[in-house]
């Protein structure tokens, strides 16, 4: 071996140890794209990098404390330029070993092979297993015990970690789909809701309703009467859209865009959507919230109304198109009206 090439080869493999032992998930950024492996726990081989990362991943998650790896043998290969490898034999203390004799602690056996690639070495081979062989004498039915339950603790801390992540992807989901703003749900949270009722109306063949409302002339409500105004505006007109529709069960306030709302009306007929997006209208009029140079001096809305049954393969952007070809009509003729679907 070259006398340069040792001090490389050891170095790689030092590196591999403490990003392990110390749960580093940079780690994962020295896999190769093409990498193949197996674990001393586990019966299967992997052959691909996204399965090594899924298991370096719950390893990390299983056991998150610093480990302690004690290195009692090692040998460095120079296999070619751009290929060496290292064979170790090493102790694993887990984080409560503490002081535990070395005859008590499982031996392993690690082979590590890196390729240069570009001008980065990256694993390409990662391999773990455990000597077979009797039982030590010396393994004690206390260190049995010991092991059991630091296995039954090692199992209720990864159901709580499984547990708590599944909470905080929950609450990341419900905050992707909510608008900060108002409260209510946002467009994704409507594609959503509008997916699932559309396809149950398919089956059952019931209809689906959809009412867009706007606020008429909003970007001059802001210029008049600044952004902060417009927000506390947005805010009572979703609430004031909420509990308008409250006691009709299915039903979903959203907000659709920046100045309009959107109100998802499973099993509603034309006329029943019709006649809420017009108690909308009536009731925003109602709250006279003040709209400098507005032809009522108050904050008006327009509406658009429409209703379809679907049908095999009818795609629900449909009745969202229908909607805004409705609102459109109410926009030009001036808003603080509703309009239903075109014929």
């Amino acid at each position: 071996m070259r006398p340069d090439r040792q001090p490389l080869i050891r170095q790689l493999f030092d590196d591999y140890i403490a990003l392990y032992s110390t749960r580093d998930e940079r780690l994962i950024g020295r896999l190769s794209t093409q990498f193949s492996g197996y674990a001393s726990r586990s019966d299967r081989l992997v052959h691909t990098r996204s399965e090594w990362v899924a298991a370096i991943l719950q390893d990390f998650a299983l056991v998150p404390q610093h480990m302690r790896i004690e290195v009692l043998d090692l040998c460095l290969q120079d296999l070619a330029e751009d290929v060496v490898s290292a064979t170790a034999l090493v102790h694993v203390r887990g984080p409560d070993a503490g002081e535990t004799p070395a005859g008590q602690v499982p031996l392993a056996r690690l082979v590590l092979v890196f390729r240069l690639e570009g001008a980065e070495w990256k694993i390409v081979h990662s391999g773990t297993s455990v000597p077979s062989g009797p039982v030590p004498a010396q393994a004690s039915s206390s260190a049995l015990a010991r092991l059991q339950t630091e296995h039954r603790m090692l199992q209720a801390q990864l159901q709580e970690s499984t547990r708590a992540l599944a909470e905080a992807q929950q609450r990341i989901d419900a905050m992707d789909r909510t608008d900060s703003l108002t409260g209510l749900g946002n467009r994704r949270q409507f594609e959503h809701a509008l997916q699932q009722a559309w396809e149950r109306a398919q089956r059952a063949a019931t209809p689906v309703a959809l009412v867009l409302l706007e606020v008429d002339a909003l970007r001059h409500f802001m210029d008049r009467h600044g952004h902060l105004a417009a927000d506390a505006c947005l805010k009572t007109l979703a609430l004031t859209f909420t509990q308008l529709v409250q006691e009709r069960p299915g039903s979903l306030v959203v907000r659709f865009a920046g100045d309009a709302f959107a109100l998802l009306l499973p099993g509603a007929g034309l006329d029943e959507a019709q006649g809420l997006a017009e108690a909308a209208v009536v009731a925003v009029r109602t709250l006279a919230l003040p709209h400098e140079g507005a032809a009522l001096g108050r904050v008006s809305i327009g509406g658009g109304v429409a209703q379809m049954v679907p049908v095999r393969d009818q795609r629900h952007d449909e009745l969202v198109r229908a909607a805004s070809a409705a609102l459109a009509r109410a926009r030009q003729a001036g808003g603080n009206r509703v309009e239903p679907q075109p014929d």
